[in-house]
């Protein structure tokens, strides 16, 4: 569960960062510092500690995006895990396509690895993994969108006051892929989560945020709870603040580290 928040998190909203207002997504690297939040007393987890990393290029037709992550997890009994994730993904701009590589390892050795395809047709959708051989094809609804269309779609329904609104999105990082995520926007306001002093100055971070919350709930689930949720602050411009993300018995949170922001391509 940690390795599906920390990627599609970043996938889902690290991706938010630097989108610019008028709907174009701003090529850019941005860095997120992990750290435990708030650890309940039934939590085996007593310190997190790691970053994320999100790098996106625009090719004209397509969004290109490469995510790192790295995190060590301390528990009660004294163990100290180190994980380490990745998700390089190329999206089509127009959401017809969309491919995917994601690993995951554990103290050095890798437990997963997903490679693929998926595609949206006139009446369906299908993810095809070439790796592992033994998930195959996997069918997808046509109403399916992919991580940076999810972003899109966030910030109009935040620019339109939609207060709740539900999708179901694909990712490729694990095998299943996809998840439903209902998303509930609130007011515009003046920000409240902190940024580094190098970066209290920036652009890019300056104008009102609004608060968001994602519940992240498995395909066809039936409990009413989430799986978790992730809070988060998001500039005008799309730019996330901060995130946290609450699984019940701990709160993880990632902050803003480093932004840069590049140009946009010229494009035919």
């Amino acid at each position: 569960m940690v390795y599906r928040f920390l990627l599609m998190a970043v996938v889902c909203v690290a991706s938010h960062a630097a989108m610019a207002r008028d709907g174009v997504m701003q090529p850019h690297k941005a860095v997120y510092e992990l750290s435990l939040s708030q650890a309940r007393q039934a939590s085996a987890i007593t310190n997190i500690s790691g970053t994320l990393e999100y790098v996106m290029a625009d090719t004209c037709d397509a969004w290109v995006v490469n995510q790192q992550m790295m995190m060590k997890l301390s528990s009660r009994t004294g163990d100290v895990i180190d994980r380490k994730g990745s998700l390089a993904s190329w999206e089509r701009k127009d959401g017809r396509e969309y491919r995917f590589t994601s690993r995951h390892s554990e103290n050095g050795v890798e437990t997963e690895f997903y490679k693929g395809v998926a595609k949206k047709y006139f009446f369906d959708a299908e993810a095809k993994y070439e790796t592992p051989d033994n998930i195959g094809t996997v069918k997808l609804p046509r109403e399916v969108v992919f991580p940076t269309a999810h972003t899109v779609e966030m910030l109009k329904r935040a620019r339109d006051k939609t207060e709740i609104f539900t999708m179901r999105m694909f990712d490729g990082n694990d095998d299943k892929g996809q998840m439903d995520l209902t998303a509930a926007l609130s007011p515009w306001h003046a920000p409240a989560a902190p940024v580094p002093d190098e970066l209290k100055n920036s652009e890019a971070l300056q104008g009102q945020t609004a608060p968001a919350r994602i519940g992240f709930f498995e395909v066809d689930q039936v409990e009413a709870e989430p799986e978790y949720e992730m809070i988060l602050e998001l500039h005008q411009n799309g730019i996330a603040r901060e995130m946290a993300v609450d699984y019940g018995d701990f709160t993880m949170l990632a902050r803003l580290k480093t932004l840069d922001v590049q140009p946009l391509p010229t494009c035919p």
